[in-house]
């Protein structure tokens, strides 16, 4: 598979599986009241996603302080024969998605995301459950000082 088709894929799925309000949760062990970051709606159409299909993820929250740079990091795991795989992780630069600095305020952001053919999808018989197509995983944001703007887990099932 090709590097860029790795990353589209990791980023797929992180970005589609924090998007749905059934399945994505602030990072445990982290008190949201010290995120940058706070989020007030995830919405994900179709949900759940198609495999496919398109996606469209929107994300609207508040930014408390101004950004001027940061990471973020996707990992992303998927449950295969009883295992959780641990895909490669997706690093990205915060002004590569947003112009920097980001002011503080009301934020809203929107993207579309095709779901690839191949992508393995979940199955269930009715006595067995293959979960090939079992999700899960961690979204960190963090700013130029490295403190945490917002760190999201979720797991999913793709159909």
């Amino acid at each position: 598979m090709e590097k860029n088709t790795k990353l589209i894929l990791i980023t797929l799925f992180c970005l589609l599986s924090v998007s749905s309000a059934d399945i994505w949760s602030y990072c445990d062990g982290v008190d949201p009241k010290s995120l940058t970051f706070t989020i007030s709606a995830l919405t994900l159409a179709p949900n759940p996603p198609v495999i496919g299909q398109d996606a469209t993820v929107k994300v609207t929250g508040n930014l408390l302080q101004q950004v001027t740079g940061g990471a973020s990091t996707f990992v992303v795991q998927h449950y295969v024969l009883g295992h959780w795989i641990t895909l490669p992780a997706f690093t990205n630069s915060v002004c590569q998605s947003y112009t920097c600095p980001i002011q503080p305020g009301s934020i809203t952001h929107q993207l579309s995301i095709p779901i690839p053919s191949f992508t393995p999808h979940y199955i269930n018989i009715s006595f067995y459950s293959l979960l090939q197509g079992l999700y899960r995983g961690q979204l960190l944001i963090v700013d130029q000082s490295n403190r945490n703007i917002t760190c999201l887990e979720f797991q999913t099932n793709l159909n």
